[in-house]
């Protein structure tokens, strides 16, 4: 005679963001004596791009355990009569080809077995990022190679649903990613957008951004810092933060976008207003003002960024801040800085040897020294009574001539000299944000009065990649409105962006955007 047994189910459903597949039933392992549970799978795994390793939601009208057989290999887990969710163990390689569900209530004794169909989780792009360079019309978008073949949606609607209903959204471009950039018109310095991608495996979780989205993975906020170009790489160097926190770190970028931390204290002492220069292959920094205020007159060089060496604790001219360095004629020169106008070469970077002149500029620091036209020149700067705009030259390094008294731009200090293009460029300095240049050093055109980045004064910038580049630097508070309550005290704004300019008129900010898949 046939016996009946008591009929049990277990409900099993695997959450894998949303895909769901076929239903599947578990063999029930049957004898006389132990009648076993039901396993009904309602959603099957399927092959996916997420962050997160996959999970299982349970019903079951009796308590059971669930243990699990092959390579999924999680740990058991107590079933109560309801919903229960378990979170499988994540994989390295993301494979889960061999996982076997083994569910025993425990009042029937026997045990459902099932085999789930392989799949695999796909953790590559775990910390994926786009790059982008925004600007007053459009925005540059690149993409790393592990999102070609994704489609990039993109809309400046931001009243629909770009993740679950795109073809709501008025505004709506879907671009393939092929590995060149993408332009889109959604975004800009002034205009919101939202970002999804998506393929056959997934897709992204929408992100709504603008310009002013705190940047992903950069350096903190700083001014007086140093950045240079060196072994094809942007880097950053010390500096001071919005704490008034002196800095020693070390960031490299390849694209201006995407930053690194080299090294988070360096073998130099914290420092603001020193200056780096490459000089017989490699980077020397000199001088500057530590967080105990005083000067300094160390040198110190390193030929990776990250490992710097002590060339001299106590170089042959007095500490400085806000002194100007130079390579020209195979030598490393030193200008001015600590209101002085002394000037003074090195063919080792140790041994210095100060240079004099009957006729030289006046002392200052805080200005600018460029190699242009093979001759040295010195552009403004703050002398002990005020700012200048005078333009000196030397052809020699020893006998100085001036160019121009009062070149056309404002006279300024803690500003920006670049040769660039086959002219000079003048960047900002003054809390002012215009651009100028010059074909000769002496005759200056305005390039722009009011740049797309905000006024200020102690940033850095290069030439990198054939485009100009600025970053950091502070600009002053607003001050509060009138009241009859006193004003907290203002501090100086500094700032971590990077801007990239191909003409010195058109600038865009450049962001690192990080992509969620889960």
């Amino acid at each position: 005679m046939k016996r009946q047994y008591l009929s049990q189910t277990v409900s099993a459903m695997l959450v894998a963001l949303g895909v769901s597949g076929c239903i599947d039933t578990a063999p029930i392992i049957e004898n006389e004596k132990e009648p076993a549970p039901v396993i009904t799978v309602l959603a099957s795994p399927a092959s996916l791009i997420s962050n997160a390793s996959p999970s299982i939601t349970f019903t079951s009208n009796v308590d059971a355990t669930l243990t699990w057989q092959g390579s999924c290999n999680s740990a058991d887990t107590a079933i109560t009569a309801g919903t229960n969710t378990v979170t499988l163990q994540p994989l390295a390689n993301g494979l889960y080809d061999d996982c076997v569900m083994l569910v025993q209530s425990a009042v029937l004794q026997g045990t459902s077995e099932l085999t789930l169909p392989p799949f695999t989780i796909d953790q590559s792009l775990a910390n994926a990022f786009i790059g982008q360079w925004i600007g007053e019309n459009d925005t540059q978008v690149t993409f790393p190679a592990a999102l070609n073949g994704f489609e990039f949606y993109h809309s400046s609607d931001l009243n629909c649903d770009i993740g679950t209903d795109s073809a709501s959204c008025n505004m709506l471009d879907i671009d393939t990613i092929t590995g060149a950039d993408i332009t889109t018109a959604h975004l800009s310095l002034d205009q919101p957008a939202q970002y999804m991608l998506r393929d056959t495996r997934g897709q992204s979780r929408p992100i709504t951004l603008n310009s002013e989205s705190a940047p992903d993975m950069r350096f903190s906020e700083r001014h007086d810092h140093q950045m240079i170009v060196f072994n094809n790489k942007l880097w950053v160097i010390g500096g001071i933060d919005n704490n008034i926190t002196f800095l020693n770190d070390v960031w490299s970028s390849t694209d201006g976008i995407d930053w690194v931390e080299e090294t988070s204290e360096a073998a130099f002492s914290k420092r603001a207003g020193h200056d780096v220069i490459v000089f017989d292959s490699k980077l020397w920094l000199v001088g500057g003002i530590g967080d105990d205020r005083m000067p300094l007159n160390d040198v110190w060089s390193s030929t990776d960024g990250i490992s710097w060496n002590l060339e001299s604790v106590s170089a042959n001219f007095s500490p400085r801040i806000g002194h100007q360095l130079a390579v020209f004629n195979s030598e490393l020169w030193l200008i001015g800085g600590g209101v002085t106008n002394e000037v003074w070469s090195t063919t080792d970077g140790i041994n210095w040897v100060e240079r004099t002149s009957p006729e030289v500029f006046s002392p200052r620091d805080n200005h600018q020294v460029v190699v242009f036209n093979n001759r040295l020149w010195v552009i403004g700067g703050r002398t002990d009574m005020s700012e200048q705009n005078d333009v000196w030259f030397s052809t020699n390094g020893i006998n100085w001539g001036r160019a121009t008294d009062s070149a056309e731009f404002t006279a300024r200090a803690r500003h920006q000299i670049l040769k660039f293009d086959n002219e000079l460029w003048l960047v900002g300095g003054e809390f002012l944000n215009d651009v100028w240049f010059s074909s000769d050093g002496v005759t200056w055109l305005e390039k722009t009065p009011a740049a797309a980045f905000s006024k200020r004064i102690g940033h850095k910038a290069s030439v990198f990649n054939n485009r100009l580049l600025i970053t950091g630097g502070f600009e002053l508070p607003v001050p509060p409105a009138p009241s009859d309550t006193p004003p907290p005290p203002l501090f100086p704004e500094a700032h971590n962006d990077v801007w990239s300019s191909g003409n010195g008129v058109d600038w865009q900010k450049g962001q690192r955007v990080p992509i969620h898949f889960d």
